[in-house]
């Protein structure tokens, strides 16, 4: 069942990169800043062991806040990738980290 689960996340990791990459109209600020976490939450489950499954709820909740926070910095005029990334950290990370250590 993990090989089945790292399929799915490579392979919507892999899409959605390419993706972006490819289509200029899918480079959205919100698409690029999940695709970091996505990266990101990826290296810290080969590194640290965690569960390849808890990537298959952290990776569409990356999408939702990153799109919230976006949506909340629209209205500042000039907004960046980096600034939707760190905010939606935030957010992120503290949840994922407390939810893990309560899988253990």
């Amino acid at each position: 069942m993990a090989i089945a689960a790292w399929g799915v996340v490579l392979f919507f990791a892999f899409s959605w990169s390419l993706g972006v990459i490819i289509n200029p109209q899918f480079r959205v600020k919100a698409t690029l800043a999940a695709l970091m976490h996505w990266w990101v939450l990826i290296g810290i489950t080969l590194i640290t062991g965690i569960s390849v499954f808890h990537l298959l709820w952290l990776m569409p909740i990356a999408i939702v806040i990153c799109t919230a926070v976006m949506m909340v910095e629209l209205r500042r005029i000039r907004t960046r990738v980096m600034s939707i990334f760190a905010k939606s950290a935030l957010l992120i990370w503290p949840a994922a980290f407390f939810v893990v250590q309560a899988a253990r």
